[in-house]
């Protein structure tokens, strides 16, 4: 039985529970000291997917707004080559115009010990984007060409829940516009921070480097 469904041309796997709650899990890890709350859950317990995982509260009152999963540690060597989010997580781009304090969180899912930050508007560029570049024996659609950028879609062949492959959709995203943090002895330190995590200046950065 398939485990993808097809939505504005674009395929996409099923809700990825275990993915989701060890990058949910991590999100309070990563931002210690700060209020971390669920931001998704609707009347009666049910999940409202027009929303990011949680919401990060600082002290000054200032709130980013964090979509949150996990990358199989096996996997995390590619990130290098560009970050793939999802391409379902375009549902959280319709409704907001200011993307400056919206985040997308991936943590390496067992050892738990890297994280990547990337803004949306990144995620935005790759969905404005004409077609989607083809991965190994899939072909890429008539229409795609590489944005200047370099934010992307990408179709891959990704293993089900069993021993099949089928086909999905990616936003890929250059290593360059990721913020990359490694936990050591304890404290989390920035292999780089090329986009602020601060919403003003990180907006910046955005607008100089993906207009």
């Amino acid at each position: 039985m398939s485990l993808t469904y097809e939505k504005n041309g674009k395929k996409h796997s099923h809700y990825a529970g275990r993915s989701a709650v060890a990058g949910e899990s991590m999100v309070g890890v990563f931002f210690e000291g700060y209020k971390v709350e669920r931001n998704d859950m609707g009347p009666n317990d049910t999940i409202d997917y027009s929303k990011t995982d949680c919401v990060v509260t600082s002290l000054s009152g200032a709130k980013l707004f964090v979509e949150a999963e996990a990358k199989a540690d096996s996997l995390w060597r590619y990130i290098y080559e560009g970050t793939d989010i999802p391409a379902r997580k375009e549902k959280l781009l319709t409704e907001v115009e200011d993307l400056s304090n919206y985040w997308h969180f991936m943590v390496k899912m067992k050892a738990k010990n890297e994280v990547l930050l990337t803004n949306f508007a990144f995620l935005k560029a790759a969905s404005e984007s004409q077609g989607y570049m083809g991965t190994r024996n899939i072909q890429s659609s008539k229409n795609w060409k590489m944005p200047s950028h370099g934010c992307h879609m990408v179709r891959k062949r990704c293993r089900t829940q069993g021993e099949d492959f089928e086909e999905n959709d990616f936003i890929r995203i250059p290593y360059k516009y990721i913020n990359h943090w490694k936990l050591e002895e304890g404290r989390w330190k920035a292999v780089q921070t090329p986009c602020s995590s601060a919403g003003k200046h990180g907006l910046k950065w955005i607008r100089d480097n993906i207009s």
